[in-house]
């Protein structure tokens, strides 16, 4: 390494190093995003960033900053704004400013509802950019805090691991934070050693925020009762999080055999398979099926909060609680089936993009994305020697057999529409009764998407759900296909025009 470098930067380059932050899958150069608020952190991440490139330590300049105006601050953030465009021009970066109003009426929080949006745009600024990776500029104070915060509110020991070094998004980016064992202090130090004067947000010192009263009173905490506290809550939070990745690991199977994910935002949980099972592993089923289901209400949250868990156990337990739904913190909704305990997100949220009047032709072989469904649907060929999908309920992978030409085309489902499900010997099922016992939310019923014969309109897939008979694979089948439809971020298909307005310097 580079003696010229500042000790500031060589720490982030070791700590880079050692959590792995800036690998890439493909083996080559990592390309990063700053987020850039103009507070103290992420004015150092960049400065430290850009230093170790310039003096030769394996850190990635980065190719771009992105702020975001949420119009909560008014002129501060107007100044806020403008600070950090000046910085990045003075470090010969390109800065991408967003502006975008925070939505009322979603039952959020202000603050809550701002940093979704900011996540949303700072991820699709890192796409524009080709970015592999975000960096966010969380230190090893704000682990101690959110540690803390969490061990008064009583967690899990996902919510004991707190802020994880990295972690890959939906989108495929990486999202990193290499200042997380650097202290606050170090910092504010290293600010001014530049001569950076970073902008400061007054709302961190309201006794109104459990985060700002933490940041507040922790010192004082420490000084009474371990002037290391910091230190140990940073190793409580490892020791919790290697603890978390072998539970996880452990569950694996657990999860396959027990739970169903038909559709966004719902998941179909065993209550036969997972009664028996040891608790701790139990619950880990549990605590991924919240996460699953909360992706709108906070999934971060979902981790942290072990009364979610508490309630879906208690409902999964219990005798004789059939048909009584039951309304969990986030707003998420639990309802025993018979033997399916079904976990549920609100449901009222309009698709990303209005789901389309016609069919829409598959291009066989190819794929094509579904906004109005959060879904990406392909189709390949495949051969009678290639290994079969699994053969699963309410799978999201199947193959098919069609006649060789067969026209498919996908498109939302219709009002009083039947199908012949695999099973039921040529007997049709109403589509609204297939749905509502995959416990598909009422609203979202209206455009979920089928695929058909674009020919004869037959329906052969309802997707997630089920499979129609008439597809049913058999040794002399013709002609095979494979149809796949994983779930893709929301932020991925959201149109430009409803991420707000945003403005780049430097490109």
């Amino acid at each position: 390494m580079d003696g010229s470098a500042s000790s500031f930067a060589r720490a982030t380059a070791r700590y880079s190093a050692a959590q792995h932050l800036f690998e890439t899958s493909t083996g080559g150069e990592a390309r990063v995003l700053v987020a850039l608020s103009g507070g103290p952190d992420s004015c150092a991440l960049l400065l430290a960033l850009t230093e170790a490139a310039e003096n030769g330590l394996p850190l990635p300049r980065p190719v771009a900053v992105a702020h975001f105006h949420h119009g909560l601050r008014g002129t501060d953030a107007d100044e806020d704004a403008a600070f950090s465009e000046r910085l990045a021009e003075r470090l010969g970066t390109p800065c991408r400013t967003g502006r975008g109003t925070v939505p009322k009426g979603t039952g959020r929080s202000p603050n809550d509802a701002a940093r979704r949006a900011r996540h949303e745009f700072l991820i699709e600024s890192a796409l524009r950019y080709g970015a592999t990776h975000l960096a966010t500029a969380h230190t090893a104070d704000d682990q101690a805090e959110t540690v803390l915060g969490r061990v008064l509110r009583g967690v899990s020991i996902d919510g004991l691991a707190g802020i994880p070094p990295r972690r890959r998004l939906a989108s495929g980016l990486l999202l990193v934070r290499p200042l997380l064992d650097q202290r606050r202090a170090e910092v504010e130090a290293y600010c001014a050693a530049r001569g950076i004067t970073p902008r400061r947000d007054p709302s961190n010192e309201q006794d109104r925020y459990t985060r700002a009263r933490l940041r507040k009173h922790l010192p004082g905490l420490a000084a009474a009762f371990n002037p290391q506290l910091v230190e140990a809550l940073n190793r409580l939070s490892a020791h919790a999080a290697a603890d978390r990745d072998y539970l996880s690991d452990q569950a694996g199977s657990l999860w396959e055999r027990s739970v169903e994910i038909p559709t966004r935002g719902v998941a179909r949980l065993s209550v036969v398979q997972l009664r028996g099972e040891h608790p701790a592993l139990r619950r880990r089923v549990l605590l991924r099926a919240i996460r699953e289901v909360a992706e709108t209400v906070g999934a971060e949250e979902a981790a942290a909060v072990t009364v979610w868990v508490d309630a879906l156990e208690a409902l999964l337990l219990a005798v004789g609680e059939e048909g009584r739904p039951v309304t969990l913190p986030g707003n998420l909704r639990a309802e025993r089936i018979g033997e399916i305990l079904a976990v549920t997100a609100p449901s009222d949220e309009p698709p990303v993009v209005a789901p389309p009047l016609e069919p829409v032709p598959l291009p066989i072989p190819g794929t094509i994305a579904l906004p109005w469904a959060d879904l990406q649907l392909s189709v390949c060929r495949i051969a009678h020697g290639d290994a079969p999908a699994p053969r699963v309920p309410r799978a999201r992978v199947i193959d098919i057999a069609v006649s060789e030409g067969t026209p498919l085309a996908v498109r939302p489902a219709r009002e009083g529409e039947r199908m012949a499900p695999f099973g039921m010997k040529g007997r049709t099922r109403l589509l609204r009764d297939l749905l509502a016992e995959a416990a598909v939310p009422a609203a979202r019923r209206a455009w979920y998407p089928v695929v058909t014969r674009a020919d004869t309109g037959a329906i052969l897939w309802l997707i997630g759900v089920a499979q129609g008979e008439s597809t049913r694979v058999a040794d002399g089948s013709p002609y095979l296909l494979r149809l796949s439809a994983p779930f893709v971020a929301r932020t991925d298909l959201l149109p430009a025009t409803q991420k707000g307005t945003q403005r780049e310097h430097g490109e």
